[in-house]
């Protein structure tokens, strides 16, 4: 949920793959989904370039 909320600080809609399982959910756990099928080559650079910072800043010791 942390790294959910700080995306969406960055204005980019990140859902958990969970979050769609009824079965099992904690298998897809740490999967994200991006709503990328529209979104322009640079666009799509800079939103991974965000969550790579996201990912970074709450990495697991």
């Amino acid at each position: 949920m942390e790294i959910k909320w700080a995306a969406r600080q960055q204005g980019i809609l990140v859902n958990c793959l969970s979050e769609y399982c009824f079965a099992n959910a904690q298998k897809y756990r740490g999967i994200l989904v991006i709503h990328y099928s529209d979104m322009e080559d640079e666009v799509l650079q800079k939103v991974i370039g965000a969550l790579e910072e996201i990912f970074c800043n709450y990495s697991e010791p």
